[in-house]
């Protein structure tokens, strides 16, 4: 069996929602159920390694979300722990993400990487940190030797700071670098200080560009998920380094979409891959079939998006997996047959038939992903 790379998973947001990530996926408790995301049910996917998110949102006003037309579910003003109503709240909201993330690190659920340790290097259990502690050196030498059996091997994480805004000024940023923090993008959907989102426009900010520039001094890769397209070409402008869409589809197929920016131009497909970036897949049902088919996606659709990138691009050495799975939804909108990690293998079994090559599809599970964090 593969081993396979996600390039993105809202694992601290699900903990947030009341999912205990420890337990099998029938009993895992909390919000967006049916579940198809826990630790034991990736294990059975064989999804080794991943980009681990760091999201939170503002919290928006019930009235608010009846005027932009969405669901009431997604704005309450008290239960929702990922959420945050001031920018001096924010940061608060994140460290507790990263503090589930350092707890699951101390429990050998995960094991925090950077892109200077190689994905392949030695399982040992991290040392014991004081109680509340987020705290994450890179730089210090591990052991080679395993203190106490582990039942199982951790999930490789590589942090992904998805949307920034847990900080209201640039000199904050280097604190969660220390923690772990090697992927950025500048904005979730509704943009922030630093960039405007897919869901509303803008360009990237005079700070966002202060921003852009330390991310570039330190070396962090640069995710374009969630900008608008006019930041989007900002970022490819003034970011150096690896830019990526953790979790991005196609805008041409997709001609209904109510946030038509929030999926990549064909434009913007060959300028990531001009730059040597990855492009993660998304599977989550409504960004696979357009809305007017009014239907749930199938295996059938992902394939016709990565198909379409590589036609577009003219090849296929940028193409990963960016599932997403459970990030804001449920099993029940993914693909009909690719609602779990344990049915990926299916995915694979899909690209081999479209004609892909062994090398090629052990790119797409694991090393397109690898490349950019190692």
């Amino acid at each position: 069996m593969r081993r396979w790379f996600d390039g993105h998973l809202d694992l601290a947001f699900l903990a947030a929602l009341g999912r205990n990530m420890a337990k099998e996926v029938e009993d895992c408790g909390g919000g967006l159920q049916p579940a198809a995301v826990t630790f034991s049910s990736l294990r059975a996917g064989h999804v080794k390694a991943a980009l681990a998110t760091i999201f939170i949102q503002r919290r928006v006003p019930v009235a608010e979300a009846r005027r932009r037309g969405e669901e009431e579910p997604w704005c309450c003003l008290d239960t929702f722990p990922w959420c945050f109503d001031a920018l001096k709240e924010a940061g608060d909201v994140a460290r507790r993400q990263l503090a589930t993330y350092a707890r699951w690190q101390q429990e050998g659920f995960i094991e925090i990487v950077s892109p200077r340790q190689s994905l392949a290097s030695p399982v040992v259990p991290p040392e014991p940190r004081p109680s509340g502690s987020v705290e994450h050196n890179p730089e210090r030498k591990r052991s080679l030797t395993v203190a106490a059996p582990i039942p199982h091997e951790p999930l490789k994480v590589v942090l992904l700071m998805e949307g920034a805004v847990g900080m209201e000024r640039v000199e904050e940023f280097d604190a969660f670098y220390e923690a772990g923090v090697r992927v950025v993008s500048l904005t979730w959907a509704e943009g922030s200080v630093w960039s405007g989102g897919d869901h509303f426009g803008g360009d990237v900010t005079w700070m966002g560009r202060e921003l852009i520039f330390r991310m570039n001094e330190l070396g962090i890769v640069h995710d374009v998920s969630h900008l608008s397209e006019r930041a989007f070409w900002s970022v490819m402008e003034l970011g150096k380094g690896m830019k990526i869409a953790s979790h991005s589809n196609c805008r041409s197929l997709l001609p209904g979409a109510r946030y038509p920016e929030r999926h990549l131009s064909d434009e913007q497909i060959r300028a990531i891959v001009a730059g040597g970036g990855v492009i993660g897949v998304n599977l989550f049902s409504p960004f696979l079939v357009d809305a007017s088919e009014e239907r749930r996606a199938t295996i059938a659709d992902v394939v016709c998006h990565i198909r379409h990138m590589e036609e577009v691009a003219g090849r296929r050495d940028f193409l990963a997996l960016g599932s997403d799975m459970d990030g804001g939804f449920s099993r029940n909108e993914l693909p009909t047959d690719l609602d779990s990690p344990e049915k990926l293998e299916r995915l694979a079994e899909a690209l081999a038939a479209d004609g892909w090559s062994k090398q090629e599809l052990d790119r797409f599970c694991w090393g397109n992903w690898e490349r950019v964090v190692t």
